[in-house]
């Protein structure tokens, strides 16, 4: 059963795909809560099903089983078959900003299409509602007409969230959101997201496998191994005194050198 402030709730949730010699089971058997307000990580290698994970959330990838909630109530598997006022309280993030945005359209349109699609803003205050969305996440009313090819990759990543969010979401989820970028625009990117989480009061679930960004900033960590959520617990217990052997080593690898 899903604790009372519990946003989002995952009961038993399996994915598998059809393989070349045999069924892959992508997530096996994971179960945990988002609570409304907080930043929930799930980390893991590559290949540990974290990202098959996020898709299943969004509704791009069926389970084959299990249960996903919101606020308590059952949600549809497919996307398609979610309610429109379903679907507009969860946004993603993807992690190829690059390849996330049909390269035909400007930046307005990438915009505009989930108005249409989730928001209610009607058609006088769409041209506003796109100079606050860009505004948002830091970027200027004239790159509007600017194709996606023409933004730099952290401007595509600012982008990206500013898509997620215009429908209001309450639950954000980020699939490696900034490992396709350089240091130092990762850092801009972290710091507007917990400033969004802040003030817009999101739900957060972050996919990464990077450790660093997970100590700056999750409230919990889940660890997930070879499709499984290992381990799952406050950020500093998970971080300081991990209880599964993966995540142990895990943080040995990330460990800097001794001196």
């Amino acid at each position: 059963m899903a604790s009372r402030d519990a946003l989002l709730s995952v009961r038993s949730l399996n994915v598998s795909f059809a393989g070349a010699q045999a069924r892959i089971d992508a997530v096996r058997d994971v179960s945990f809560d988002a609570h409304s307000g907080e930043v929930l990580a799930i980390i893991g290698e590559s290949g540990s099903g974290k990202s098959t994970l996020a898709r299943a959330l969004i509704g791009m990838v069926q389970p084959t089983s299990g249960t996903i909630r919101l606020d308590g109530a059952a949600i549809a598997a497919s996307a398609r078959r979610r309610p429109r006022a379903v679907r507009r309280r969860i946004g993603m993030v993807f992690q190829d900003s690059g390849g996330a945005f049909d390269p035909r359209f400007s930046v307005r349109r990438i915009l505009l299409e989930p108005l249409l699609l989730l928001g209610d803003a009607a058609p006088a205050e769409r041209e506003a509602s796109i100079e606050r969305l860009l505004d948002d996440v830091g970027l200027s009313l004239s790159l509007a007409d600017r194709l996606p090819h023409e933004l730099s990759g952290g401007q595509r990543q600012r982008l990206g969230i500013a898509r997620a969010l215009a429908s209001s979401p309450d639950l954000l989820i980020c699939d490696e959101a900034v490992s396709a970028l350089d240091v130092s625009v990762q850092a801009q990117i972290l710091n507007l997201l917990d400033e969004l989480q802040t003030r817009r009061r999101l739900t957060l679930i972050f996919i990464t496998h990077d450790l660093g960004v997970v100590e700056y900033l999750a409230d919990r960590i889940g660890v997930m191994h070879r499709g499984r959520l290992v381990e799952i617990g406050p950020a500093p217990q998970i971080l300081n005194d991990p209880r599964h052997s993966y995540t142990r080593g895990m943080l040995t690898l990330a460990a800097p050198p001794a001196e």
